[in-house]
């Protein structure tokens, strides 16, 4: 697992659209002391949080033809706290994810999201 310097903490950044991913990393990174792990797929995602130490997470619903529910509920077991972030409506999303599940609608401010993981 990659250790993190103190007081950093690693951000798995789950986003399909490279040009969003990219904007969002720099507001994220340029405005904290927080570093992201960017993955464009659920799959490299997934991988991330089995092979990375993750202290935060910051989840597109919508990740190409599928959802990103999988990611959810893989970060809900390892106890990582996380946001879902996305343009569909919320109702729609609330019938695919808990209760409890932080969401945020696009257009979003990363660095906030980010910071409110903590």
């Amino acid at each position: 697992m990659t250790q993190t310097t103190q007081n950093q903490k690693n951000i798995l950044l789950l986003e399909d659209d490279y040009i969003l991913a990219i904007d969002a990393e720099e507001s994220i990174e340029s405005e904290t002391n927080f570093r992201t792990e960017l993955a464009t797929t659920v799959d490299r995602a997934l991988n991330i949080l089995k092979n990375k130490l993750i202290d935060g997470a910051i989840i597109d619903f919508n990740i190409g033809q599928h959802n990103s529910v999988a990611v959810v509920r893989y970060l809900k077991t390892l106890k990582i706290p996380f946001a879902v972030v996305s343009g569909t409506e919320i109702r729609v999303l609330k019938q695919n994810l808990d209760e409890d599940v932080v969401i945020w609608t696009k257009p979003v401010d990363y660095h906030r999201v980010a910071c409110s993981l903590f």
